[in-house]
């Protein structure tokens, strides 16, 4: 069974978005946006909902899911904005079908709860990842054991102010039960603290398989890929090509929303792109104090002022952001991104070297 440590940092900042709802936001600011539209919030449609914290919980009343923001921070411009809905167990579910309206509020929702204006309606994505273990019997053989399913719903949206937004969000779970008008709020910040989309990233030097005689000291993996710890962030920019950072723990997931990315997401891009890209595994936590109990952070994380894990990022060859993904991952994902980043690089697939750099 792999090891849990109660102490995520995406569910303290999701716990911190749902206090902040249930007080119907303080003295903060309030705004945000997706897809587009500046200005005055407008006076509210009268089928569109209001936001007051009695409102939120009223929409949530008798459900036997809770619906929490998983995205550790949310900041203005493009965003992979996801939901959580956890059962009474607070274990995420899957299966469900999930119609979202995102609206922008007052500044200050508790006191103009009629104040919004409908900005952006979609469908969110399940993005779902299934972790497994080896078991071995006493004869010698081997099988697989599934464990639960983790899932969020994703959708790319745009924020356009900083402030409070709301979502309201019809779903309908596996078993055909439905809940319209699921209301959550979140705050959208003027920037987020790990790099955002079209910035350029930190120049980190972490250690590599150079700076280590055994692999399993930078790498949590049951069988640590070496071709992933060739060479530094730092180095990858200077090669002027795109390249992908996934800060990964397949050991020491700290959330109820990272599952097995490093082997159902990660490596498989590896596979498939790893001539044509590099492809860094760095580690967010430092594996020798982990394994004592002791989640401290590698300098790297702290340099991409990271807040939660799993994060993935792929770069382009200016070394900006072109995509990145936080929590639950699915392979297709990040395939496309990484497909119109080497696309978009002149003359990529003939410039890069087969794995190991």
């Amino acid at each position: 069974m792999r090891r849990r440590i109660a102490l995520p940092w995406l569910v303290l900042a999701a716990v911190s978005a749902l206090l902040l709802a249930a007080c119907g936001g303080d003295d903060e600011a309030n705004g945000g946006g997706n897809g587009g539209g500046g200005g005055e919030a407008l006076p509210q449609q009268a089928s569109d909902p209001s936001w007051s914290a009695r409102d939120i919980a009223a929409s949530q009343e008798g459900m036997a899911l809770t619906p929490i923001n998983v995205n550790s921070n949310l900041g203005v411009g493009q965003t992979r904005f996801a939901l959580g809905l956890l059962n009474d167990a607070q274990v995420p579910i899957g299966g469900a079908t999930v119609q979202a309206r995102f609206y922008r509020l007052a500044e200050k929702p508790e006191e103009q709860p009629d104040v919004a204006e409908l900005v952006a309606e979609m469908p969110l994505q399940a993005r779902s990842l299934v972790p497994s273990s080896d078991h071995v019997h006493g004869d010698g053989t081997v099988h697989k054991h599934d464990g639960d399913e983790a899932t969020m719903y994703v959708a790319d949206v745009t924020f356009d102010t900083e402030g409070w937004w709301g979502l309201s969000a019809d779903v309908e779970t596996a078993e055909g039960d439905e809940h319209k008008g699921v209301q959550v709020t979140f705050y959208v910040q003027d920037d987020t603290s790990e790099p955002s989309i079209g910035d350029p990233v930190p120049p980190s030097e972490q250690m590599t398989s150079g700076d280590v005689d055994d692999l399993t000291l930078i790498d949590s993996s049951v069988e640590p890929n070496a071709d992933m710890h060739q060479m530094t962030v730092a180095e990858a920019l200077a090669n002027g090509q795109p390249f992908l950072v996934a800060f990964v723990t397949p050991a020491f997931c700290q959330s109820r929303f990272c599952g097995p990315v490093m082997e159902q997401v990660v490596t498989p891009v590896w596979e498939e792109f790893g001539d044509r890209l590099p492809v860094l595994h760095i580690e967010p936590f430092d594996l020798e104090q982990a394994r004592q109990g002791q989640m401290q952070p590698v300098p790297a994380t702290q340099e991409w002022g990271l807040l939660s894990e799993p994060f993935v990022f792929v770069v382009d060859a200016e070394g900006k952001v072109a995509a990145k993904f936080e929590g639950i991952i699915e392979a297709e994902e990040v395939r496309t991104a990484v497909e119109q980043v080497l696309q978009a690089t002149p003359a990529s697939g003939d410039t890069q070297a087969e794995p190991g750099y």
